[in-house]
């Protein structure tokens, strides 16, 4: 049955139609689909035991094994999706294919292993088909569709990896942000619940040199995770050393944050992307690397979306007009003015200020704002705008992360660090 979420626009709407009638699945009725999607993880379960026995998937590293398994469950219920005649959910199995050829490294190795999966799939439905109330009358066509699909998806998967480096980084780019799924089961795969430190690194599209200590005895834990996404590429690894332009004359931003543990991967992803995409909508301009130190990201849950970076901009702008070190220190009264609610004398006391320089900045804010300095409903969007922006205002200036611009931090007053919101 489908349900309201699960209508596509109509772009997407023809997409499916034609790839249905490309795939011969126009004679098969939707409630196959159905019977399909609901079998689907004992199906998922069944070829990823096979799979994980044949030597072409031995052959992958560890990591791309990981990415395989889980693309393995990803097909299968994109395909039942297909049949059903509804959209298949993100990430695409498309996608995270490619993913697998950038973490291998190599086109060969995962064009085999690729090719036995999708075969060991085949070999399973075949057998399955007969044995499933409405899906036994359509056993050729749903075998063919099978067949066609596997043959188009890894087609297309390895041809666009050839080509990726040839293609304008506009052209690459799609609607929605960078999934995370594969990333996750990497990060899982490779340091489980150990209580390890790491650091994050989104940088631009480039080439990087990713300088790592290997261990011959504890390769794994010294290599760093690599994944190539549409407009960025991550870098997860325990050393805090962020990875550098091989290039000078190359344009680049690396925005690394850190140390957090496995658990903050997901969070520490959007933050510092959200950087990333500040810094290139010219919100600050640090010196890069930007190496940010993060012990807890606290209240703040951030969306690097078009929309929060447009927020952003738009609430700090009227800070934009003053020097780099006149930015910050207002930057920071207003931080903990928004966060305590005390008087001038107090936010001297605690930015260690003369109580005439806390005035004078007061005074200032409110001819840039309101009178009040009053943000109503925007007064925690305002606050996340200042904990994101402020320490690389800080670094833009020429000195250190000021102590309270560290996010997560709690400070007295009616705020709690347990709070959560998004952007926007």
């Amino acid at each position: 049955m489908n349900d309201h979420q699960d209508r596509p626009d109509i772009r997407l709407r023809r997409r499916i139609t034609r790839l249905r009638a490309d795939l011969g699945l126009v004679p098969v009725p939707a409630h196959v689909g159905t019977e399909l999607r609901e079998i689907a993880p004992r199906v998922s379960e069944q070829v990823v035991r096979v799979v994980r026995r044949d030597p072409t998937h031995l052959a992958l590293s560890p990591d791309a094994q990981v990415l395989l398994l889980s693309t393995v469950g990803r097909a299968v219920d994109e395909f039942a999706r297909l049949v059903e005649d509804r959209p298949p959910r993100a990430p695409a199995v498309e996608a995270m294919l490619i993913e697998i050829v950038h973490v291998e490294g190599q086109l060969e190795p995962c064009r085999a292993a690729v090719h036995a999966a999708f075969q060991t799939l085949r070999e399973v439905t075949r057998a399955l088909w007969p044995q499933l109330p409405h899906a036994r009358s359509f056993s050729a066509q749903l075998d063919l569709a099978l067949s066609r699909y596997a043959g188009r998806l890894c087609a297309r998967t390895m041809a666009a990896h050839r080509v990726a480096a040839a293609v304008p980084t506009d052209r690459r780019r799609r609607d929605g942000e960078a999934h995370l799924d594969g990333l996750l089961s990497l990060v899982e795969h490779r340091w489980g619940a150990h209580p390890v430190q790491l650091y994050l690194s989104v940088t631009t599209l480039g080439a990087v040199d990713i300088r790592s200590r290997r261990d011959p005895d504890h390769r794994d834990t010294a290599r760093p995770i690599r994944i190539i996404t549409t407009d960025h590429v991550v870098i997860i690894t325990e050393d805090p050393t962020p990875p550098r332009p091989i290039s000078a004359a190359q344009p680049h931003i690396v925005v690394c944050v850190g140390p957090t543990p496995v658990s903050g991967i997901p969070l520490a992803h959007d933050t510092a992307l959200l950087l990333l995409r500040l810094i290139r909508a010219g919100v600050a301009a640090p010196p890069s690397p930007v190496l940010i130190e993060v012990p807890e990201f606290g209240f703040l849950h951030p969306s690097p979306s078009e929309a929060s970076v447009q927020k952003i901009t738009d609430l700090l702008l009227p800070l934009g007009g003053h020097g780099t070190h006149r930015r910050s220190a207002l930057a920071r009264t207003l931080q903990l003015c928004l966060r305590t609610a005390t008087t001038a004398q107090g936010l001297a006391k605690q930015l260690a200020m003369h109580p005439q320089t806390v005035h004078n900045h007061l005074t200032i804010l409110r001819t840039l704002y309101n009178p009040n300095l009053d943000f109503a409903e925007d007064n925690l969007s305002m606050q996340a705008a200042l904990n994101l922006v402020l320490p690389l205002w800080e670094l833009e200036a020429g000195g250190r992360p000021h102590p309270s611009a560290q996010n997560g931090k709690k400070l007295p007053g009616n705020r709690s660090a347990t709070e959560t919101f998004d952007l926007p």
